[in-house]
């Protein structure tokens, strides 16, 4: 068998990490992310990762195509 097998799934760009603010008890609110995630969108990142999914999904509504 090829190593080359299911590597067509593997991503080409790795996955950035956009979160501004570090996590605490009780978790910060989303809106401290609202800037990085406006820079990440600004350097038209592909792949981004936050501990805020909630947030960014609502966040993100009306800004993508």
């Amino acid at each position: 068998m090829s190593d080359q097998v299911g590597r067509h799934s593997l991503p080409t760009r790795p996955t950035a990490w956009y979160d501004a603010i570090g996590w605490q008890e009780p978790p910060p609110p989303t809106s401290g992310n609202y800037a990085a995630w406006q820079r990440a969108l600004d350097a038209d990142v592909t792949r981004l990762a936050t501990s805020w999914t909630p947030g960014l999904t609502n966040w993100m509504n009306g800004r993508c195509v």
